[in-house]
C-alpha cells in the first residue's frame, strides 16, 4: 500500500508568527531587565527554586490547549502571544541546560538565543515566500475566513482578503463560487482593519519610508 504525503497547507495569516516572535523577545528582555534590577531574586525557599522556565512551559501549554479547544481567529492570536511569552521565559534559561553546573550566566547563551530567533524569523519568511499560495491553499484560507460568517464577525478587510484568496483558487471548484456569493452577500461590520491588514499596512509604510 502506498502512502500519499501531501504538503502542509500554509496559512495566509502572516501576523500570528510575528506576534509569537515579538512577545517572546519582549518577554526575554523584560525578564532580563527585571532580574538585573532586583538582584536576581528566587521564587521559593527551603531548598525549592521555582525557575521561570516552568512558567514558560505553562505558557506554551496554555497556547497548545487554546489551539486544541477553540477555532476562532482571536483564540489563535491569544495562543500566539501566550505561547511567545512562554517561549521567551523558557529560552531565557537556556544556559542552565547547556552547562553541567546550571550556569544561568553562561556567556554564549545570548548569542545562541539570538541565533534561534534569527533562524525562526528567516525560516518562517522562507516558508511563506518561497512560492505563492497554491489554488488549494487559497481556497483553504478562504474557508478559514468563512468561519467568521457563522459568528457575525466578518470585517470589511477580512471580506476583501477572502475575495482575493478566492480569486487565486481553482475557479472550477464549486466551493469557490459558493463562498464568493456568501462573502459578497455578508453584511460587513464597520470595524477597523483586520489584524492581517494592519500588519501589511505597517510593513508597507515602513518599506516606503526606508
Amino acid at each position: 500500500m502506498r502512502l500519499s504525503v501531501k504538503t502542509p497547507i500554509r496559512s495566509a495569516d502572516e501576523g500570528l508568527l510575528d506576534a509569537f516572535l515579538v512577545s517572546a523577545i519582549a518577554t526575554l528582555l523584560v525578564i532580563r531587565v527585571y532580574l538585573e534590577a532586583t538582584g536576581y531574586p528566587q521564587l521559593g525557599g527551603d531548598g525549592l527554586h521555582i525557575a521561570h522556565v516552568l512558567w514558560g512551559g505553562l505558557g506554551m501549554l496554555v497556547a497548545i490547549v487554546l489551539l486544541l479547544l477553540f477555532l476562532t481567529s482571536t483564540s489563535r492570536l491569544v495562543a500566539a502571544v501566550v505561547g511567545g511569552i512562554g517561549f521567551g521565559a523558557f529560552i531565557d534559561e537556556l544556559g542552565k541546560f547547556l552547562t553541567s553546573d546550571n550556569n544561568y550566566f553562561f556567556k554564549p547563551t545570548a548569542a545562541l538565543v539570538y541565533v534561534v530567533f534569527v533562524i525562526l524569523f528567516l525560516a518562517s519568511r522562507e516558508i511563506r515566500n518561497f512560492r505563492t499560495l497554491t489554488p488549494e491553499e487559497n481556497l483553504v484560507n478562504a474557508i478559514e475566513l468563512s468561519k467568521k460568517l457563522a459568528v457575525a464577525g466578518l470585517g470589511e478587510a477580512d471580506r476583501d482578503h477572502a475575495l482575493r484568496l478566492l480569486d487565486g483558487a481553482n475557479q472550477t471548484d464549486p466551493l469557490v463560487s459558493t463562498l464568493r456569493a456568501r462573502f459578497l452577500a455578508a453584511e460587513s461590520r464597520h470595524a477597523g482593519p483586520s489584524r492581517l491588514a494592519r500588519t501589511r499596512s505597517t510593513a508597507s509604510t515602513t518599506g516606503r519610508s526606508t
